[in-house]
């Protein structure tokens, strides 16, 4: 899928503005596509908030323009990376 993936972005990238795409799509990661459900992962709320509830229709569009079934999009928060608390030799 992640041919598929580019192909979605870049299709995406021709109904939203350049301002739109460029804050928000490059930063989303691909999960999976089963059973007509996109599953994505976002680095923060405010960009699963704002591909929810402003871009859902033009993602799920973009989707079907390929041929792929989709009937709707699940965006999760990426689980940061633990942070390696070492203590600096001193």
């Amino acid at each position: 899928m992640p041919n598929n993936w580019q192909s979605i972005l870049d299709e995406i990238k021709s109904r939203v503005s350049d301002m739109a795409y460029l804050t928000y799509f490059p930063r989303l990661k691909f999960i999976s596509l089963e059973g007509g459900v996109l599953k994505l992962s976002a680095p923060n709320p405010f960009i699963k908030q704002q591909i929810e509830s402003k871009y859902r229709m033009e993602v799920i569009a973009s989707v079907r323009s390929l041929g792929l079934e989709c009937e709707t999009i699940e965006v999760e928060i990426a689980s940061s990376e633990p942070v390696n608390k070492t203590r600096a030799v001193e």
